[in-house]
């Protein structure tokens, strides 16, 4: 159990591989500010994690959608807050897609980061 435990959820990933958490049927409207704001842990398997958030249209992949901003790196097992730089959307939205990072690329379980 984590942070605030509803909506509490567990994901993995580096910069090439891993879980793509998506919250779809949004109203993000070209020219508004937004802040991202949410609680993390880093899960003590490697040295770091850091959250990247996107915006997309439908699209689910690793990789798709508009960079929103990263998270500082999260160094310690403790759960906290973090805000990300406040955002202004360059287009119309409707799915924001979040994925932890670590410093590796290897496909391979062994260099991913697990979160919770």
């Amino acid at each position: 159990m984590g942070c605030c435990d509803n909506g509490y959820v567990p994901f993995w990933g580096n910069r090439t591989v891993g879980v793509t958490l998506s919250q779809q049927n949004l109203n993000i409207e070209q020219g508004k500010r937004y802040k991202i704001t949410f609680c993390g842990r880093w899960r003590e398997n490697h040295s770091l994690v850091r959250f990247r958030f996107r915006a997309s249209n439908g699209q689910f992949g690793y990789a798709d959608g508009t960079l929103i901003g990263i998270s500082p790196d999260i160094t310690s097992s403790n759960w906290a807050t973090y805000t990300i730089e406040d955002w202004t959307a360059p287009g119309n939205f409707n799915t924001i897609l979040i994925n932890p990072e670590n410093n590796f690329s290897q496909n391979e379980g062994e260099y991913t980061s697990w979160e919770i």
